[in-house]
């Protein structure tokens, strides 16, 4: 894909590890599809591209101070997602991967490739792999399909893999899968490896769309991690996210998760190289790099820290009051995640948390602002204390979300739009004062004064001075972002099905353009002359508005976005047809669920899933079928609500209609209503076989088990079913406004349920 975009391997390399490094991480995972691309049939190494690049990426990893977890044989074919027609020589394609671990031709390919690849001496450095002081330890398979009810032959086979390393004279820690089947780990304990790894993605994998709510309460804990039959093994994690989110609260819950299970490496999957990452062109599901998810990156930072700073073993508990552990604190309602210590802020979102003493800080590294700095823009910034009255500061561009970064990835769709825009920066650190001097260290010469703490800044490297003097020694001044070019002019408005009719409605858009704009909103509403309004910049490139009440009537309301820079006019949306929105009175029947609204945001549960068809009927309408037949487990659908939360929070609602069909057999759907804190209220509902309007009362509503959903992975390591938060809300009852979730529960080997509709009111 780096090829297809035009740029160069190297010069991409350099610019990720340079990333890294201003990140503070020191770990990188290699996963090598030299099974499929850099070997023959027999496992014999093959000197080529991929080797060349994977040593440059070696040498240039180690030279930055990085370790490394080699896994240098990978299972999955590697030109997925793209030219899957392309040839390969590697044994990866000539052996099916469940015949890896028990076919002796397969297995003495392995052992060969092993071999040759540790004893390969790196063209950049000169150094074998074996030898390599920076290649930490070796996972000799990533993510192997186990034969566990072969509990011989899985030892043997380890045995082998581990024996075909330390035959080249390695002697670096050799790692050992486990959570892609935990009754793999009998085997694992019982073998020569020196350790057991696991992987983790509790949000699923592959949604499609970004996904919205509060994900803290799944990653309380990985009990896994704690499995007896591994108490000798070393553990890390090769690899981890929270896939389809944009949220900054995810990484440092799931670090502080990783030190409870004894984890002491562990590497997120996958980072966006700097040529890919405005288009999201790697992995569909996954999105971080530091200069197009700023959030991410600054939180992903801060998951570093936490392995530092929180000895191994530590428990905080659960969901709420695992919010702050040691000097850290995450919050899902603000996106936020810091640290906040003795030496360094950092802080993924606006905080108001302030050093006990700032005059001890030796870095600040953030999103948006602080007691210590305001910054107009939303790209990431660093300031790291050079030296008595002296910081260096290293600003990134806006960073600007156009698409959805989950939706399908194609070549010349941008998700993220950069722009190089002049911000404002307000710096309060004692020891350079209130008028300290700017340095533009990528423009020698270019000097500027601080006025009251503001200085103007854009994207790039400055020494900010107590005094104008000469340059401190050795500051860094390398830089890299993505070029600064023109662009079109592109919004991003997600509008809601429904608002409330009479009350102030706040409309939002992202918008990225290069010159200042003007942005006006134009409204039709229903019965009364259309209007244009204003819209400002409120935060860095999301520019708002909140409409009059009087415009806000009931019924259909369209609207639409122009936005006027030099020289350009542009009108949103750019189909003819406006976005609209239903303005509802507070005691209308609000539409939860609509299954041709909401089939792209389904997500199922069960061994049998549910679809959405039309059905055979007089009405022809489309129905969500959820079909238990052959599932021991109860099947349960989910969809998110979070764009209805402003009108759950207004009005008095207090019942739901369910309308649904049960076919061949009377059946029953259970509808769970699940809040922030993850508290779970259902009610079941009777389905009879002809096409009814079911009813529950709010009241009705009692404490029930959700299921864990999206469906994480690994699944052998995921329970199915959600753990219930303190129970000490019993009393209190559904707290509609707090609700985020919605599921539908079939009891497994139920009857086929089809619903068209779920209405509260």
């Amino acid at each position: 894909m780096v090829a297809r975009v035009g740029a160069s391997h190297e010069a991409a390399i350099d610019a990720d590890i340079l990333h890294f490094s201003r990140l503070g991480l020191d770990a990188v995972r290699l996963s090598f599809w030299g099974d499929w691309e850099a070997s023959d049939a027999k496992g014999n190494l093959i000197d080529n591209d991929h080797l060349r690049l994977l040593d440059y990426l070696v040498w240039q990893a180690g030279r930055a101070g990085i370790y490394m977890l080699l896994s240098p044989i990978v299972t999955y074919d590697a030109s997925w997602p793209d030219a899957m027609e392309r040839p390969r020589s590697g044994f990866s394609s000539v052996f099916k991967k469940e015949q890896l671990g028990l076919d002796p031709e397969a297995i003495a390919a392995q052992a060969n490739y092993l071999g040759q690849i540790l004893d390969h001496r790196n063209r950049y450095s000169g150094t074998a792999y074996k030898d390599d002081p920076a290649i930490l330890a070796i996972e000799p398979v990533n993510e192997p399909f186990h034969h566990p009810e072969q509990f011989a032959k899985s030892v043997a086979y380890i045995n082998t893999l581990v024996s075909a390393i330390r035959k080249t004279g390695c002697t670096k820690p050799v790692f050992y899968n486990v959570s892609e089947k935990m009754a793999i780990a009998d085997a694992v304990g019982a073998s020569r490896a020196d350790g057991a790894t696991f992987g983790w993605y509790p949000t699923g994998l592959m949604a499609g769309h970004t996904l919205t709510g509060n994900f803290l309460p799944l990653v309380d804990d990985y009990s896994a991690m704690r499995d007896a039959r591994l108490q000798k093994k070393a553990k890390l994690v090769y690899e981890f996210d929270a896939p389809d989110l944009l949220y900054s609260y995810m990484y440092p819950a799931m670090a502080r998760t990783f030190r409870r299970g004894g984890i002491q490496f562990a590497t997120m999957f996958t980072y966006d190289s700097l040529p890919l990452a405005a288009g999201n062109l790697e992995f569909q599901t996954h999105y971080l790099n530091l200069v197009c998810t700023p959030h991410k990156a600054i939180s992903l930072m801060i998951a570093a820290e936490v392995f530092r700073r929180i000895p191994r073993g530590s428990d905080f508990g659960a969901y709420p009051d695992n919010m702050h552990f040691g000097p850290f604190h995450i919050d899902d309602a603000a996106d936020l995640s810091e640290m906040v210590s003795d030496d360094a802020l950092l802080y993924s979102n606006d905080t108001r948390s302030r050093p006990r003493d700032p005059s001890h800080l030796r870095r600040i590294a953030g999103c948006g602002s602080s007691p210590l700095v305001e910054y107009e823009g939303n790209g990431c910034y660093f300031l790291d204390r050079v030296d008595a009255g002296a910081w260096r500061l290293e600003v990134y561009p806006d960073a600007v979300y156009v698409d959805d970064p989950f939706a399908e990835p194609k070549v010349g769709r941008d998700a993220t739009r950069l722009l190089w825009r002049k911000r404002k920066m307000a710096v309060q650190l004692q020891d350079i004062g209130s008028d300290f001097y700017v340095n533009d260290l990528l423009s020698a010469g270019s000097t500027s004064r601080a006025r009251q703490g503001v200085a103007d800044v854009r994207p790039g490297v400055y020494l900010l001075a107590k005094r104008n003097g000469p340059m401190v020694a050795g500051i860094a001044d390398k830089y890299i972002a993505m070029p600064e070019k023109p662009q079109e002019i592109a919004l991003r408005h997600e509008p809601p099905p429904a608002v409330t009719a009479g009350e102030p409605w706040k409309i939002t858009a992202a918008i990225a353009a290069t010159d200042p704009v003007s942005v006006t909103l134009r409204l039709q509403p229903q019965g009364i002359p259309s209007a244009n309004i204003a819209m400002s910049e409120r935060h860095a490139d999301t520019y708002e508005v909140e409409v009059d009440p009087s415009l806000m009537r009931r019924g259909l309301l369209e609207y639409a976005i122009t936005v006027r820079a030099v020289g350009n006019v542009v009108n949103f949306p750019a189909s003819a047809v406006n976005w609209h929105t239903q303005v509802l009175a507070q005691d209308d029947p609000l539409l939860l669920f609509d299954p041709a609204r909401d089939r792209e945001k389904l997500m199922f549960a069960g061994d049998s899933w549910g679809h959405i068809s039309r059905i055979d009927s007089a009405e022809g309408k489309p129905a969500l079928r959820i079909n238990p037949a052959g599932s021991e487990e109860d099947v349960c659908c989910q969809w998110s609500v979070m764009e209805f939360q402003d009108l759950l929070q207004r009005g008095q609602r207090h019942e739901v209609r369910l309308h649904a069909i049960a076919r061949a057999k009377r059946g029953e759907c259970t509808v769970v209503m699940i809040e922030r804190d993850s508290s779970a209220w259902g009610a079941t509902l009777s389905v009879p076989t002809e096409w009814s309007e079911l009813r529950v009362s709010l009241k009705d509503f009692s404490r029930v088990r959700a299921a864990q959903l999206p469906r994480g992975y690994p699944r052998d390591c995921i329970p199915y079913w959600r753990t219930q938060p303190n129970q000490s809300g019993e009393a209190r009852g559904l707290q509609l406004s707090q609700t985020q979730h919605i599921q539908f529960v079939v009891a497994g080997m139920g009857a086929r349920i089809e619903i068209r509709s779920l209405q509260i009111l």
